[in-house]
């Protein structure tokens, strides 16, 4: 769910000895894909963490967001949100969204679905030529609303590949990892308005899906609650719900009267 990518480096970061004991503490699931990958490639900074029992406050101002593990100080959490900065969100398990509430009261959470792919689940094959890898720096020569030129921009200077379904030889839907953990991906699907639902995000989810399932690296899709395409387009490649995350993001700053 992160908007830019988290890969694993080929040499880790120096890190603070509170990455490695959270990281050991966290088991790679789903619910943890995106904080293991920050806290795999450093690019986090670990608030607040308390062992007995299991709390941790975590900030990445860079992909302005905040994770709660258990129920850490409320001015830790307070801290994590301000480094997540304007917009930021706030993203913990259900078992500390009452905690959550109970700091961040005047914020309405967004329930997640997590999915894996079912056990046995068949990946459907991509026809040749239908989809391919985005050439470096071809991102610049294609029309693309801005945000999602960015997500891509961002996806490229990590040296993460984009996988691109095509219509008339054109990329239209794009496929990457947005994180990365020693077995798990998380999916980041987007596909420009004139070619939805015409089959072209099954195509290349389906690509990479396959591709990652070589490596031996399994997919997670979340989707918000809210949309229902994403959460079809999911059941439709076989994937299944497994867990939940909440999503406090906060309010844009009002513009000065």
């Amino acid at each position: 769910m992160t908007s830019s990518p988290t890969h694993l480096p080929a040499h880790r970061p120096r890190v603070s000895p509170d990455h490695d004991a959270l990281l050991a503490r966290l088991p790679d699931l789903p619910r943890w894909v995106e904080l293991r990958a920050l806290l795999l490639t450093g690019r986090c900074d670990v608030v607040a963490l308390e062992h007995d029992p299991l709390a941790a406050a975590v900030a990445a101002g860079a992909f302005r967001s905040a994770f709660v593990v258990g129920r850490p100080p409320f001015a830790a959490m307070g801290e994590a949100l301000a480094i997540a900065g304007e917009s930021g969100t706030l993203i913990a398990p259900g078992e500390s969204v009452a905690w959550v509430q109970d700091a961040l009261p005047e914020i309405r959470p967004e329930r997640a679905i997590l999915h894996e792919l079912a056990a046995g689940a068949a990946v459907a094959p991509v026809d040749p030529g239908t989809v391919r890898h985005l050439h470096p720096a071809e991102v610049e020569m294609l029309t693309l609303p801005d945000e999602l030129r960015e997500e891509l921009r961002a996806a490229e200077s990590a040296g993460t590949p984009v996988a691109a379904a095509l219509a008339e030889g054109m990329p239209v839907s794009f496929c990457y990892a947005g994180s990365v953990t020693e077995s798990l991906w998380d999916v980041s699907i987007d596909t420009l308005e004139p070619w939805r639902r015409r089959g072209y995000a099954a195509r290349a989810a389906g690509f990479e899906i396959a591709r990652f399932l070589r490596l031996g690296c399994r997919p997670v899709w979340g989707a918000v609650e809210s949309n229902t395409g994403s959460r079809g387009l999911a059941s439709r490649l076989g994937f299944v719900p497994v867990d939940e995350l909440w999503l406090f993001t906060t309010p844009p700053a009002r513009p000065a009267a």
